[in-house]
């Protein structure tokens, strides 16, 4: 039988959570008409009817006021192939597209080319939530699909199927 934690430890919360496969994708966005963009795992779906999905942003994140005040955002589920852009999007620092190419969307969010899943949304709420806050989206366009593979998170790495 399992014993019971009186108190969590950050630490252990984190590495046990982590154990909970997701799917990564990059969140973009466009302030003061340069695109800005971040990795996250923790888009989810919300709603079909209307099509609504959620992501995270720290508190501690220089990005945090950006997307916190966001209007439009284009949303990325990344492909098997796309490690890379996972990696440049992780990284600290407010400029992380670097070189790399983007297109605007119908809604002006900036997009990337060859994601899984490419998605068009409209900020509708931010709820304060513990040392995050929740950005709570409605999808206004979804592009076609990719017949890639996912590229997952799990145990603190970055895999594919």
């Amino acid at each position: 039988m399992t014993q019971l934690v009186d108190t969590v430890d950050q630490r252990q919360l984190r590495t046990a959570l982590g154990h909970f496969a997701t799917g990564v994708a990059v969140v973009t966005t466009l302030v003061d008409g340069a695109p800005i963009g971040m990795t996250v795992n923790s888009l989810c779906s919300v709603s079909l009817a209307p099509p609504m999905l959620l992501f995270c942003v720290g508190h501690r994140s220089q990005l945090h006021p950006l997307f916190a005040s966001a209007s439009h955002f284009g949303v990325h589920v990344l492909s098997a192939r796309q490690e890379e852009v996972c990696e440049q999007f992780a990284r600290p620092g407010r400029s992380r597209f670097g070189d790399l190419e983007w297109q605007p969307g119908l809604t002006g969010a900036p997009l990337l080319p060859n994601s899984l899943v490419t998605l068009e949304c409209a900020a509708e709420r931010v709820i304060p939530a513990g040392d995050h806050d929740i950005v709570l989206m409605s999808v206004q366009h979804l592009h076609p699909l990719c017949g890639d593979s996912p590229l997952l998170f799990f145990a603190g790495a970055v895999r594919d199927l």
